[in-house]
């Protein structure tokens, strides 16, 4: 029994440690061939290219609340 329970903490600790290698980690790779014309996505209506790139950096900025409300 007391083996199982060592065995079991060594298990956590490296479950919990590889979780907080992943969660410093905050930058973000996108794999495109074509570059977007332009950051802006007020600027034209968004192309192919454009709605991958405004989707990864824009989404989450804003939010919609309960009452239809941007929060």
């Amino acid at each position: 029994m007391r083996n199982m329970k060592s065995i079991l903490a060594a298990g956590m600790l490296v479950l919990a440690s590889g979780v907080t290698a992943f969660a410093a980690r905050s930058d973000l790779v996108l794999g495109i061939v074509l570059e977007p014309p332009h950051l802006d996505p007020t600027a034209s209506a968004a192309a192919a290219v454009d709605e991958v790139v405004y989707a990864n950096v824009f989404e989450g900025l804003t939010r919609i609340g309960p009452d239809g409300q941007v929060m």
